[in-house]
């Protein structure tokens, strides 16, 4: 027993480190666009009218020249083309509103966008996301570089209540592990809330065929199709003005069923290095929730669990304030304590609730089992 906690430990404390070597390591990318290059937004959306005027806020001060706008609604049914047609009253660049009709669903929107875009650059975002002025501008320049044919751009979450506080905190190290993962040659994680691509290697992979069998994964399906196709193509842009922002979920609820849609995500991939760090990822998780009862039935001694738990909590501690200064978060203290305590359960769970069950996106149900 003693040899597995030991072992357990051993890789997950070298990885960190070895993480925040990599995630430290400063952006290297170009920082100007010479060529020029077209880029076309790309804004699904379903039922966002709360959210779309702040978006085209966001657009509208955009400082790159060469730049259109295209939305594609997704069957909305509430007030959104409504909102959105007051919100483009005087936009600054070229845009369209393109209306789904026989196809529905995320990756459908994207690729009525993409074919209908004029740039060589795709930029995805969400309707209910926000960023700085500069942001078109930080996530093209990179390509820059001819053999560049994807950047994944860094997402925070905001919000102020200890739940949503939590989410910051989770999701920023999400995002960071996704970057080492880009800069190592292994990409294994991206956001859509902020990705871009040149239209060819779109057209070149032929999108998202081949990986529709989930509703989710326009990000990271897409993004093993161009690491297979053009391997050493991709790379994260770790800019501060290439940060995207949107709301951390207000509710478990909703906090489940968009874990269990990544979960229907990740399932389609079905690669073997994903596979195995989930594997690891749970086991080690189920150690840390099992180590009281070791302990209580002496498989282990007290001192031993003791031991592994404070060097979790160090090794994390310094995970998530390097992480932290990037994104320019201030760390609660409380969220910290509470990971610490919740987040084993937290794992196991999906780990089994991520092998069958519903969850619901956008006012739909869909199945978490994937064909």
């Amino acid at each position: 027993m003693i040899w597995l906690i030991g072992l357990l430990m051993s890789i997950y404390v070298l990885g960190l480190l070895r993480a925040m070597m990599v995630w430290g390591k400063k952006n290297r990318l170009p920082v100007d666009l010479e060529q020029g290059l077209k880029v076309s937004v790309i804004v699904p959306f379903r039922n966002e009218a709360e959210h779309l005027p702040l978006l085209i806020e966001s657009l509208r001060h955009q400082n790159y020249p060469e730049l259109e706008v295209i939305f594609i609604n997704d069957h909305s049914i509430d007030d959104s083309l409504i909102v959105l047609e007051r919100a483009l009253n005087e936009f600054p660049f070229p845009y369209q509103v393109i209306q789904l009709k026989a196809q529905s669903g995320k990756k459908a929107a994207i690729s009525h966008g993409i074919a209908a875009a004029s740039g060589e650059i795709i930029l995805t975002t969400d309707a209910d996301c926000e960023f700085e002025p500069e942001w078109v501008s930080e996530m093209a320049a990179p390509f820059a570089d001819e053999l560049v044919q994807m950047v994944a751009g860094p997402v925070a979450l905001t919000g102020k209540s200890l739940f949503q506080r939590w989410q910051k905190m989770e999701f920023a190290t999400l995002i960071a592990l996704g970057a080492v993962s880009i800069r190592k040659g292994t990409p294994s994680m991206a956001n859509g809330a902020n990705l871009a691509y040149r239209k060819s290697v779109f057209e070149a992979v032929n999108g998202f065929e081949g990986v529709d069998q989930t509703p989710s994964g326009d990000d990271e399906l897409l993004m093993m199709k161009v690491h297979q196709d053009q391997p050493g193509s991709i790379v994260f842009n770790k800019s501060r003005k290439a940060i995207v922002s949107t709301a951390a979920l207000k509710s478990w609820s909703a906090l489940r069923h968009q874990r269990l849609r990544w979960a229907s995500k990740w399932k389609v991939g079905k690669r073997p290095g994903t596979a195995a760090l989930a594997l690891f990822i749970f086991l080690l998780n189920l150690m840390w929730l099992l180590l009281p009862v070791f302990s209580w039935l002496d498989w282990v001694d007290p001192e031993v669990a003791i031991r592994t738990y404070s060097i979790r909590f160090v090794i994390e501690a310094i995970w998530v304030m390097v992480v932290a200064v990037f994104f320019d978060q201030a760390i609660s203290i409380r969220a910290f304590i509470l990971h610490q305590y919740l987040y084993p359960f937290y794992v196991i769970y999906f780990g089994l609730m991520a092998n069958f069950g519903n969850y619901k996106w956008k006012g739909r149900s869909y199945s978490v089992q994937v064909q």
